[in-house]
């Protein structure tokens, strides 16, 4: 195992353990984070995490396989499975991740998940019939950075 698949191996062992301060470590200060929710970067995206990941909600099981990384890029499949706190229903969520290094730590992480499937969980009936729209999934987008706002407000370490 090379030292970036070792980086990419501590990274998701802290996820698998909700420790949001050692997944944070694993990143580059100047990292760069893109999902389908969102596209942050910094101290904004080291919040994302402490933000998901203290909830009581967090995702229960947290796996990854499938660690490959070479000097400057890597990637890795995970997958969470979760209660959507704000319908209650499950989620099991099948990620590919891809990554850039620089100088030892992450600094690009994208995750790649499709929306319209992550929608039909969260939202049952209502997400079948509208989670495929474009103006769905931005409303979507807006809640999660609205959500993140209010937790960097409460969490003045992470303002930039």
């Amino acid at each position: 195992m090379n030292d970036n698949e070792k980086l990419l191996t501590r990274f998701y062992e802290a996820f698998r353990h909700s420790n949001f301060r050692e997944m944070q470590k694993c990143y580059h200060k100047d990292i760069e984070y893109n999902d389908p929710f969102f596209r942050i970067n910094g101290k904004r995206a080291q919040a994302m995490w402490h933000m998901l990941l203290e909830k009581k909600g967090n995702p229960k099981t947290k796996d990854f396989k499938n660690v490959s990384a070479n000097d400057e890029t890597g990637s890795v499949s995970w997958n969470a499975r979760y209660m959507f706190s704000i319908t209650k229903r499950f989620i099991h969520n099948e990620v590919e991740a891809e990554f850039i290094f620089k100088d030892g730590k992450i600094i690009s992480h994208k995750d790649s998940f499709n929306m319209y499937s992550w929608c039909k969980m969260a939202f049952g009936f209502v997400g079948i019939i509208f989670g495929w729209s474009f103006y769905f999934q931005i409303k979507l987008k807006r809640m999660a950075n609205k959500r993140l706002d209010s937790f960097i407000k409460r969490h003045p370490q992470y303002k930039e």
